[in-house]
């Protein structure tokens, strides 16, 4: 039976594997996006009872526009809770706080559970505040404590973002909450935060992650094989991410021209 040192390093094998080829054929995601658009377009096609004539595409092309100019509102909610919380997250008194907080990690393990801890906090007031200040913690933490893994210190950070849905930016228990919403068709009635956000089941799983989500990183931290990566400096075993990837359908005009198509078609 293998030892664990190998199927570590056979582990870091298939991920350098998988990183390579996502880099080098892995399209922006806008590309995706309208490559997913028109999966989804000739799926609706193929399912539906009529064969894919013109009038059935163009139902569906007026069911797509329909649906995109419905969740503008939405997407703009998201974008504003995004941008807000980086801005409080970057703010020079949060900035501040987390330096004086930082200052009792002293040891590995309280690094681990520091970073996770705050992020979990964090993501639980404003999920777009959780994600910019949990790279924050890692890379106060990172600075004080350059022995310890900052690849531990990263996954402890971001494994907190697990918990925004349960807290007080979770999207649909506030919507479930808000008037004028489609909800309110469905349910016939405003759902109260007291039997979604505060309900006992949600605050008992919420519980439940507080003492799981720190176990599993203090044996992240435990079961880390190789020699701890120095806070600022790059290990030169690890290639570089590619920032200028080279790939034929990111320079194609096929998925733009597709799009302006079916914009150009339900105006």
């Amino acid at each position: 039976m293998p030892d664990d040192g190998a199927i570590h390093d056979l582990m870091g094998k298939i991920i350098r594997i998988v990183d390579r080829f996502l880099q080098r054929y892995l399209p922006d995601p806008f590309v995706i996006a309208i490559l997913l658009t028109a999966l989804t377009l000739g799926l609706a096609c193929l399912v539906t009872d009529s064969p894919p004539e013109t009038a059935v595409t163009a139902e569906i092309i007026r069911y797509w526009g329909d649906g995109f100019w419905s969740l503008a509102e939405f997407t703009m909610q998201m974008a504003m809770i995004l941008i807000g919380g980086y801005v409080v997250a970057t703010s020079g008194p949060v900035r501040a706080l987390l330096r004086q907080s930082v200052a009792v990690v002293r040891s590995p393990v309280q690094a681990v559970l520091f970073c996770t801890l705050a992020s979990m906090l964090a993501s639980w007031i404003n999920w777009g505040f959780g994600l910019v200040a949990g790279a924050m913690v890692a890379l106060e933490v990172g600075r004080r404590l350059p022995q310890v893994p900052f690849r531990v210190l990263v996954a402890s950070s971001y494994s907190g973002f697990l918990v925004w849905h349960g807290g007080l930016s979770a999207s649909i228990p506030l919507v479930l909450n808000t008037t004028g919403k489609v909800s309110t068709d469905l349910t016939g009635q405003l759902i109260p935060l007291s039997q979604t956000i505060f309900s006992p089941l949600n605050l008992i799983a919420l519980g439940s992650m507080v003492v799981l989500l720190p176990v599993v990183n203090l044996l992240h931290l435990k079961s880390a094989h190789d020699e701890p990566a120095h806070f600022g400096r790059q290990d030169e075993t690890v290639e570089p991410l590619t920032t200028d990837r080279d790939i034929w359908i990111n320079r194609s005009l096929l998925p733009v021209l597709l799009l302006f198509a079916m914009a150009a078609y339900y105006w």
